[in-house]
């Protein structure tokens, strides 16, 4: 075993915390597999439910994801100083909103960084979600 793994600690982080996590981050990175292989791209999203927003482009690479694509979606943190970082993945399946879906008012609809025209919606439904935290000594 070398230096940085003796002293370096692993530990879960509960579902619920990871919720709250994925609520207070607004940029994570969606991963798909597709023609070219696995694509990962920063987004910006929401939290619905049980679910995660991304808007974006019908044009564009994720526009892939608007017809039931598995999906990883990443959030995380680094502190290169306390050496303490933490990770939530989840795992589901990303698909463009319904007419029903896209008229709830009270749904959160995140605002992307990208420019342009950005009028398609995509839901992850969150399958599986886990997160862990790695802490030096």
């Amino acid at each position: 075993m070398d230096a940085v793994s003796d002293k370096t600690y692993f530990e879960a982080i509960p579902a619920e915390d990871c919720w709250q996590l994925l609520h207070a981050q607004g940029v994570g990175r969606i991963a798909w597999a597709n023609s070219e292989g696995i694509t990962i791209l920063p987004v910006n999203h929401a939290v619905v439910e049980d679910g995660i927003i991304i808007r974006t482009t019908p044009t564009g690479l994720l526009g892939e994801l608007a017809h039931d694509v598995t999906v990883a979606f990443q959030i995380d943190d680094v502190d290169t100083e306390t050496q303490i970082a933490w990770s939530v993945l989840v795992r589901g399946r990303a698909r463009e909103l319904t007419e029903a879906e896209r008229a709830d008012r009270s749904m959160t609809i995140p605002e992307p960084w990208a420019g342009g025209e950005r009028n398609l919606l995509l839901r992850i439904s969150v399958e599986q979600i886990s997160g862990r935290v790695l802490s030096g000594e």
